[in-house]
């Protein structure tokens, strides 16, 4: 599957992107510049990316208060679900999955119609518990993982080689990935670096990615998405 995250400063150059280089899955952040509790955009407008494909609003905080107001104008938007950035073990997914069915009973939404994708990254903490998310939630369909997060976390300067091989630590983190999406019989999407100057060949990344067992790969911009090959 071909997925394009959406940086928070790029909500309004997403209706071209989505015409330019069709996505599977959208993961949308937030954007901190417009006003609560909007932060996502128009309802409209993702509603119309929801009949595109598969739609995930970006979960940063783990407050149950943010979370309430962050998805709850969206929850008549048909969106997929939400991507969840701050699971490091199981207990957080259930968390999770208890928060949405409140919600869900509120807006008269069927039971666990909402799925979650946890990406891991942000603390080294999600891959050293990675099995923990089996059988954390029914809601539970992927596990994705951000090479740039996790870069941060570990306070590396460096992600690739020259020739664009992941170094140790996160070649490490991306099998532990895997290798915890197919022990939670889950989806799981690989991760690219961030859009730079660097010679990285995205059409041959893509390639090993489906080699190794990944069902997607997530771009960080509608030219990367277009270089990722159909399946």
């Amino acid at each position: 599957m071909r997925c394009l995250q959406i940086p928070p400063n790029a909500l309004d150059a997403l209706e071209g992107a989505l015409t330019l280089a069709p996505a599977d899955v959208l993961f949308i952040s937030p954007d901190p510049n417009l006003a609560k509790p909007l932060r996502y955009g128009p309802q409209q407008q993702i509603s119309s990316y929801s009949a595109s494909g598969q739609c995930f609003l970006s979960l940063e905080e783990a407050s149950e208060e943010t979370i309430r107001q962050s998805i709850t104008p969206y929850l008549h938007s048909n969106m997929t679900g939400v991507q969840s950035s701050f699971c490091n073990h199981g207990k957080d997914v259930a968390r999770l999955d208890t928060i949405l069915s409140v919600l869900e009973a509120e807006a008269g939404l069927q039971e666990r119609s909402l799925k979650i994708i946890v990406k891991l990254g942000r603390s080294s903490a999600a891959f050293l518990q990675a099995e923990t998310f089996k059988n954390a939630s029914p809601r539970l369909v992927g596990l994705s993982w951000c090479e740039t997060a996790f870069a941060q976390c570990l306070q590396a300067r460096s992600v690739r080689d020259e020739a664009g091989k992941l170094l140790p630590p996160f070649a490490q983190a991306q099998s532990t990935c895997l290798f915890a999406a197919r022990n939670a019989q889950v989806l799981c999407y690989d991760s690219l670096p961030q859009p730079s100057s660097a010679k990285i060949d995205i059409a041959q990344l893509a390639h090993f990615s489906r080699l190794y067992g990944f069902n997607g790969m997530v771009a960080h911009s509608p030219a990367q998405l277009n270089l990722i090959p159909l399946p």
